[in-house]
């Protein structure tokens, strides 16, 4: 009987290994698509706008492991008459990336975070997740996104005290919500008395309607949220 299961891996370990396969094609799929996409923009490209300057190699951290990629790189003249690179593939995919962090990898931290403390969190991302971060790595990448946030919170300020319509539009009836959620707050941020703080979350929509599967769906909406006094 020995003989027959001495070369048979554990159920554990046969997991591990299918999970590190799946990551690997997740890796391979990402790559090839974005380099195909990264070539159709350059043949569709308007040349006298963009000049072709060549390939640099890319790396983004995805949930499922890093991502290299060869994307191009292209010259053109901005507004104010200087020249500039840029990528047209980031351009037109909104990578919103922070540092090398895709977006998805971002909001896995910061839901972990939010529950537990950055210690236990590395732990949990780096067992259910290819992120590899180290906990200082997690608090970092928070701080850029929270800095982020207060950045396109100043414009929107900036905006609503000018009454300039925040997606330039303006409708004749706006629906709004509103509720709260507790989140968990470690270290200097934790109020002196309690666990974490509440924080305010807002839903605007102009109306509903029915999606293509006949479920109702809101149309515009926006959402908003921060820790500010209900009043």
């Amino acid at each position: 009987m020995n003989n027959l299961t001495e070369n048979i891996p554990t159920f554990k370990e046969l997991e591990k290994e299918i999970l590190t396969y799946g990551y690997n094609i997740c890796i391979a799929i990402t790559k090839n698509i974005l380099e195909a996409y990264d070539r159709k923009l350059l043949a569709e490209r308007d040349r006298k706008i963009y000049r072709h300057k060549g390939y640099r190699t890319n790396h983004i951290r995805c949930v499922y492991g890093d991502v290299s990629y060869k994307r191009a790189i292209y010259e053109c003249i901005d507004d104010t008459g200087k020249k500039v690179t840029l990528y047209l593939l980031d351009d037109n995919l909104s990578m919103n990336l922070i540092g090398r962090l895709s977006q998805n990898s971002v909001e896995a931290m910061i839901e972990t975070s939010a529950k537990m403390s950055f210690r236990k969190a590395e732990k949990t991302l780096n067992q259910t997740c290819r992120v590899n971060i180290s906990h200082q790595g997690i608090w970092n990448t928070l701080q850029k996104f929270g800095e982020r946030l207060e950045h396109e919170e100043a414009e929107m300020a900036e905006k609503l005290a000018e009454d300039r319509p925040q997606t330039g539009k303006e409708v004749p009836v706006l629906f709004e919500e509103a509720d709260g959620i507790h989140l968990f707050l470690q270290g200097k941020y934790r109020p002196k008395h309690a666990r974490g703080k509440e924080i305010k979350v807002s839903t605007a929509y102009e109306g509903m309607r029915k999606d293509r599967n006949g479920r109702n769906e809101l149309v515009g909406k926006v959402m908003t949220a921060g820790c500010c006094p209900a009043h």
